[in-house]
């Protein structure tokens, strides 16, 4: 049996009804996506938990590999201190008071003298040239061992040892020739060459190192040339 025209076409457009219908609901209709109230995974190797330590726990301990090596505290130092004692007295601050009053007061030349050379380790630089001025001129040979002693140490200072050269040049042969000779022989002393240079005035020639013979010569020389201290008391 033969299905009629009417019937083929109803059919037809039927089926073009559904097919534009199965692709709208395919293009236009969004899937539902199921929702999830899990949180997501958190790696634990890229993110390691906090500690949840208080201030006061005591931190843990760093690798052995990467610890520092523990160094003693040394204790602060600073400057030296300043020695105090005899070997350090504290200087005057009036020492031209005291020098004045001193030289005032003493009626005895070489006792003042004697007393200038005594407060010399109190006094500072320019108190020592001023005492050691007045000393020069106030001691005579008999007492002239502490300015000796002062003449021939190579610490004494350059200024002083002006003072001392020009006054052992006024004193006697027996006194200033054992004394220049003493300087010329001490290595480091400032007044070492201009001694030897004096002493070769005297005796008529240089013995260059041998002091043996410029000990003998001198020892000569003051026998053959008694001569008094031209240094005059006030």
């Amino acid at each position: 049996m033969r299905l009629g025209p009417k019937i083929l076409l109803a059919v037809g457009v039927l089926a073009t009804v559904v097919a534009v219908g199965f692709w709208l609901a395919r293009h236009f209709v969004e899937p539902s996506v199921p929702v999830t109230d899990s949180a997501p995974e958190v790696d634990m190797a890229a993110n390691p938990p906090r500690s949840s330590s208080t201030p006061g726990d005591t931190p843990a301990s760093p690798p052995a590999g990467n610890r520092k090596p523990h160094r003693p505290s040394e204790p602060a130092t600073g400057p030296d201190p300043v020695p105090t004692g005899a070997g350090n007295p504290i200087l005057l601050t009036d020492w031209e008071n005291r020098i004045d009053d001193l030289l005032r007061l003493e009626s005895e030349p070489a006792a003042a003298g004697k007393k200038l050379m005594e407060l010399l380790p109190q006094l500072p630089a320019d108190g020592r040239v001023e005492a050691l001025e007045h000393a020069a001129n106030l001691i005579g040979d008999e007492d002239y061992a502490p300015l000796g002693r002062l003449f021939t140490d190579p610490k004494t200072s350059e200024e002083e040892l002006e003072i001392l050269m020009r006054d052992v040049l006024n004193r006697s042969n027996e006194l200033k020739l054992p004394l220049l000779l003493q300087v010329a022989r001490t290595s480091g002393h400032l007044k070492a060459t201009e001694s030897r240079e004096i002493l070769e005035v005297f005796l008529g020639e240089d013995y260059g190192e041998d002091w043996t013979t410029w000990q003998a010569k001198v020892t000569e020389f003051i026998k053959e040339n008694p001569e008094p201290s031209t240094a005059e008391n006030p």
